[in-house]
């Protein structure tokens, strides 16, 4: 079994986010880029919010039902921040992308679960940004 542990929360979207959560969660990968575009209900304003998640240089990334059946054979560890984006201390997937490319790329392994769209986001990049909307 391959592992992936030592999460470490990079964002917290609660910072945005109203306490039920997202509206809706919509992905476009563009330029090598996977942007995802998280939408919620904004109670103060009265009106509809997003802001983005841009992975740069994506070049893994699954989107899945959450809570639902994981197809990879790897053991996570999450701690106890599942609806924070985690970073990953230790990934044999990243490793397993960097040696693929014979180290010319050095890559962070991030995840996030959804929890009011039940989906679970995954992703292999070099850098992620965050873009907020108005």
């Amino acid at each position: 079994m391959h592992k992936v542990n030592f999460p470490t929360v990079v964002f917290d979207p609660y910072e945005f986010l109203p306490p039920h959560g997202e509206s809706a969660i919509t992905s476009k990968f563009e330029n090598n880029a996977l942007n995802l575009r998280v939408t919620y209900d904004d109670e103060e304003r009265n009106k509809e919010q997003s802001f983005e998640l841009i992975f740069r240089n994506a070049i893994f990334h699954k989107i899945e039902s959450f809570p639902g059946v994981d197809g990879m054979k790897y053991n996570y560890e999450y701690g106890n921040e599942i609806s924070s984006l985690l970073e990953f201390g230790f990934s044999d997937l990243k490793n397993a992308w960097e040696e693929h490319f014979k180290g010319v790329f050095k890559f962070s392994h991030f995840k996030i679960f959804f929890l009011n769209a039940n989906k679970s986001v995954e992703i292999i990049c070099e850098s992620y940004s965050l873009k907020t909307i108005t």
